[in-house]
């Protein structure tokens, strides 16, 4: 891979948190895997201390695969997409989070399955919705839908009550009681959805978690492709990989689409997170102007530049789909 300047720039990048914004077609994985190569090859950096998160197996697998042919020797570079890397530290140290044993990620079908179940015992009416409402499988995969969007936000079944109460929305009250039921028969089970793993990996690496120490030590370097940090748990695990490590001698990059409204909100969290970008296409002519517009039906975004509030993160599922039988709640006067 021939590299431009911008490019270069971010593979030599010295140390310390970088954030690298970059649109369609400028190389942002290609950077990823030429930085990898660089560590390993012209640093001396042992591939088992290099730590590559993305958001498909099949990115991931590209991306592994991309390296090795690059730098054999970094075949040990631990390559994951974050659900992957989250069941794993789960896994191993599950006796550390009182799980009975090692969970396992329950289909999303049956996922759905244990959340009709649980409706079951619930009244439509008390969620401000015509009877029958949830007995329908569209509104079941959308209650589905809000549980797995609070968990992304990290909006804990209390908060969710809080919330509901103080906007005048009875379903998000509804919401947080089913969200401990619908926890608890997933502990019962020895299983987790894709937000809950994430969120045990994060109480790993809580303060008073005696495998802190010993996760945060493991990895020198943390890089993510096409990261988004509107998902806040996600956000938050990378962050608490990266922290209280020396900034000369360690580095998260992250590499990502999104609206150049909301790029890096949430990453930019010290004095010494730096940012570059990647300008020009590698797949055709000309630099680009900006970062792709986001599709306004993509759950959990928003437009514009202001922070969303905690009810419209909430809602962020419902809001996106016109066609959402959860909408038609009746909003506070």
């Amino acid at each position: 891979m021939n590299l431009n300047a911008d490019q270069l720039r971010a593979v030599e990048h010295p140390g310390g948190p970088l954030l690298v914004l970059a649109g369609p077609g400028t190389g942002k994985t290609g950077v990823l895997v030429a930085r990898i190569a660089h560590l390993v090859a012209n640093r001396g950096v042992r591939p088992d201390r290099i730590l590559a998160l993305t958001f498909s197996r099949r990115a991931a697998d590209e991306m592994s695969e991309r390296v090795k042919s690059r730098v054999p020797e970094a075949a040990f570079v631990e390559t994951r997409t974050f659900h992957s890397f989250a069941l794993s530290i789960v896994r191993r140290y599950a006796s550390a989070l009182g799980l009975r044993m090692a969970p396992e990620i329950m289909a999303t079908g049956e996922q759905w399955a244990l959340v009709s179940e649980l409706l079951a015992n619930e009244s439509s009416e008390a969620w401000g919705l015509a009877p029958g409402t949830l007995a329908r499988p569209a509104t079941v995969r959308e209650v589905y839908d809000l549980l797995l969007r609070c968990q992304e936000h990290l909006l804990e079944p209390e908060k969710m009550r809080t919330l509901g109460e103080n906007t005048g929305l009875p379903y998000l009250v509804r919401a947080a009681g089913l969200l401990e039921r619908y926890r608890l028969r997933l502990a019962d089970l020895s299983e987790v959805d894709y937000e809950g793993v994430v969120q045990h990996a994060l109480e790993l690496l809580e303060e008073d978690s005696p495998v802190r120490e010993r996760l945060i030590s493991s990895y020198d370097y943390v890089l993510v492709d096409e990261f988004q940090d509107t998902n806040r748990s996600q956000l938050e695990l990378v962050r608490a990989l990266c922290q209280e490590r020396n900034p000369t001698s360690s580095v998260l990059e992250t590499m990502r689409r999104a609206s150049t409204a909301s790029t890096g909100r949430g990453w930019r969290t010290s004095a010494s997170s730096r940012s570059t970008g990647l300008t020009r296409r590698r797949r055709n002519s000309g630099p680009t102007t900006g970062a792709p517009r986001h599709h306004p039906a993509r759950r959990g975004r928003h437009r514009g530049g202001r922070e969303p509030t905690q009810a419209r993160r909430a809602m962020g599922c419902l809001d996106a789909s016109r066609n959402s039988r959860l909408r038609g709640l009746r909003e506070p006067a």
